[in-house]
C-alpha cells in the first residue's frame, strides 16, 4: 500500500513539475498586461511627431505611478490561481491514490469511513478526503493558499512582500526609462521596445516565485494531509539532484534526505515537521508517506 502511495506521489511531482513551463508563462503573461496601460500614457501625451514634449515628463510618471498596483494585483491574482490549481489537483490525486492502494474494506475498517461509502460511484475522492480530514477538499485548497501567501522565507517575507518588490522594482526601472527616453526625445515605438525588454529583465525572477510556491503548495498540501488524516507516521523527504552534483550537496533538501535526525530512518521526520516542506527556492524534492502500521 505504501510503496504504491508513494510512486504515485512521485508521479504527481513529475507531472507538476512537467506543468511549471505553463504556469510561469501563465503568471508572466498576468504581469505582460500592464505594459498595455503605460502604452496608453505614452500614447496620451505623444505628439504629431511620436514623441513625448519634454515638459510632459512629470506628467506621465505621475500617471505611471498607479500601474505599480496594477502589476501587483495582477501578479497577485494569478499566483493565487496557480496555487490554488496546484493545491486541488494535489488533495484530489493523494485522495485517489488512498483509495485505490488502502481499498474502501481498510478504510472503513480503521478509518472510520461511513459503511454505506462502499456503495458510492462517484465523488469518492471527495468522500476519502472529507472522511479522512474532517474538511471539503475546496475548505482544505483555501487553507493551502492561505499557508502559502502568508509562509516566511528565511528573510521573514512572506510572498506578497515578494510580489510587491517585483512590482516596485518594475516601476522603478521602467520610470528611469522613461525620463531618460523622452528628455532624449526619442519616439514612443522605441521607447515601448525599451519598456518591453524591462518587463522580461524580471521572467527569471517571476519563475523563481511560481515554481517554489508550486512545489511548495505540493509538499504542504501532503504534509498537511498527512497530520490531518491519522493514517500517516511520519514523512521522507527524497532530493531529485539536477544539474552540478557538488552544487546539489550543498542544498538543504540532500543534507535533510541523507540525515537521520530522529532514529526514524534517513530522511525521515515526524509529520509536523516544518523545514522540509520548503528546503530551499525552486526546490524539487517531494514529500512521501510512512503509513501506520495498519495501512502498511
Amino acid at each position: 500500500m505504501e510503496q504504491e502511495i508513494n510512486e504515485g506521489l512521485e508521479e504527481l511531482f513529475e507531472q507538476i513539475e512537467r506543468s511549471l513551463p505553463r504556469r510561469n508563462a501563465q503568471v508572466r503573461k498576468a504581469v505582460d498586461r500592464a505594459r498595455l496601460s503605460i502604452s496608453d500614457i505614452l500614447a496620451k501625451y505623444t505628439d504629431s511627431n511620436g514623441t513625448i514634449p519634454r515638459s510632459k515628463v512629470n506628467a506621465v510618471l505621475r500617471d505611471l505611478a498607479a500601474v505599480e498596483g496594477e502589476i501587483y494585483r495582477n501578479l497577485r491574482n494569478e499566483m493565487a490561481v496557480v496555487v490554488e490549481d496546484v493545491g486541488e489537483e494535489t488533495v484530489t490525486e493523494l485522495s485517489e491514490l488512498i483509495l485505490a492502494a488502502i481499498g474502501v474494506a481498510a478504510l472503513i475498517k480503521v478509518a472510520g469511513l461511513p459503511k454505506d461509502f462502499a456503495n458510492l460511484s462517484v465523488g469518492a475522492a471527495e468522500s476519502v478526503f472529507g472522511a479522512l480530514t474532517g474538511k471539503t477538499i475546496r475548505e482544505f485548497v483555501e487553507a493551502m493558499v492561505s499557508s502559502t501567501f502568508n509562509r516566511r522565507g528565511s528573510d521573514q517575507k512572506r510572498l506578497n512582500d515578494r510580489l510587491r518588490r517585483i512590482a516596485r522594482v518594475l516601476r522603478k526601472e521602467i520610470e528611469v526609462t522613461l525620463r531618460e527616453s523622452i528628455r532624449n526625445g526619442e519616439g514612443t515605438t522605441e521607447i515601448l521596445r525599451k519598456v518591453e525588454r524591462k518587463f522580461s529583465d524580471l521572467d527569471w525572477q517571476i519563475d523563481t516565485l511560481v515554481e517554489t510556491e508550486s512545489l511548495y503548495t505540493m509538499r504542504q498540501s501532503v504534509a498537511r494531509f498527512a497530520e490531518e488524516s491519522g493514517i500517516v507516521a511520519a514523512l521522507k523527504i527524497v532530493d531529485f539532484p539536477h544539474g552540478d552534483i557538488r552544487e546539489h550537496m550543498r542544498h538543504k533538501c540532500y543534507i535533510y534526505a541523507n540525515s537521520d535526525e530522529h532514529g526514524l530512518g534517513k530522511g525521515v521526520y515526524p509529520i509536523g515537521t516544518r523545514k522540509i516542506r520548503n528546503p530551499h527556492p525552486r526546490c524539487r524534492s517531494v514529500l512521501l508517506f510512512v503509513l501506520k502500521d495498519e495501512f502498511k
